[in-house]
């Protein structure tokens, strides 16, 4: 009878597992800081949402967090950085774009353009800003994160 009870207990919690993931998937993505020591922030605009945002993007099957963030700095941006000049400065919970959304934010002082300013369907814009002239629309989240990393406010964990 004990064994009967083990097996239909870890039935029944593979099922709640399976089913969790079904109806409450898990994403994640990373969005890059990159700050000149001149205090100029890289933003991007997308044409799919409204506002400016720091680069980023979903983490590809296969990939790290890492790499995922060097890709879509340079995709998004024309920057690049070195790894090693990636620091992590938050994870974040997203529940407004999906429930079990998270949101993995590195900053970098260290990047440099490298390509000019190609547009494709994702971004319709690119620039880098002087930090006390932000473009107007750029997105509240954006804002918190460069504050944050100033020590203006402290960390929620919330995008």
């Amino acid at each position: 009878m004990t064994v009967m009870r083990e097996k239909a207990g870890s039935l029944v919690n593979h099922v709640v597992h399976v089913m969790r993931g079904v109806l409450a998937p898990s994403t994640v993505g990373v969005r890059v800081l990159a700050l000149s020591d001149s205090d100029e922030i890289i933003l991007v605009r997308h044409h799919l949402y409204p506002g400016w945002h720091l680069p980023g993007g979903g983490i590809d099957r296969g990939e790290t967090a890492v790499e995922a963030a060097l890709r879509e700095l340079m995709e998004e941006s024309g920057a690049e950085t070195s790894a090693d000049a990636l620091r992590l400065f938050g994870v974040y919970a997203n529940p407004k774009l999906f429930v079990n959304d998270h949101v993995i934010v590195y900053a970098t002082r260290e990047f440099r353009t490298t390509r000019s300013s190609r547009l494709d369907s994702e971004i319709a814009e690119r620039g880098i800003f002087p930090v006390h002239a932000l473009p107007q629309g750029t997105s509240a989240a954006t804002l918190r994160r460069l504050h944050e990393f100033q020590g203006l406010l402290k960390p929620t964990g919330r995008w």
